[in-house]
């Protein structure tokens, strides 16, 4: 994912939830970078950059979201398929044939500038 020059950023934050361990994907802006990637609230994050940060720290997790000041690479799962990795113990990992690879435009699409 790459930021678009609206200053924007990648328009998600990230939270943590009291009853799920991990980091969270949350606030999904509209028209945003993350909203192109197909990033949805709920989502939970895995890897960053292609490293597992699921015993990071939120100020790590942040740290290497920001590592790269235009683009992330980052592995996320939705609550459902969280859910089935758990109960069937998969390590999820992004070299698993599973994964599906959603890029945003490198730019803001034409039909969104000005919005």
């Amino acid at each position: 994912m790459r930021t678009w020059n609206d200053a924007r950023g990648y328009g998600f934050n990230m939270q943590a939830h009291r009853t799920r361990s991990g980091h969270f994907i949350s606030a999904v802006d509209v028209r945003s970078p993350a909203e192109a990637a197909g990033l949805q609230d709920g989502d939970r994050i895995v890897e960053v950059n292609d490293d597992n940060v699921e015993q990071a720290s939120h100020a790590e997790v942040v740290d290497k979201i920001r590592a790269i000041s235009d683009q992330v690479r980052l592995l996320v799962v939705d609550r459902d398929a969280d859910m089935y990795f758990s109960e069937n113990n998969i390590v999820i990992d992004g070299s698993m044939d599973c994964v599906q690879k959603i890029a945003c435009p490198e730019s803001k699409p034409g039909e969104l500038i000005g919005q």
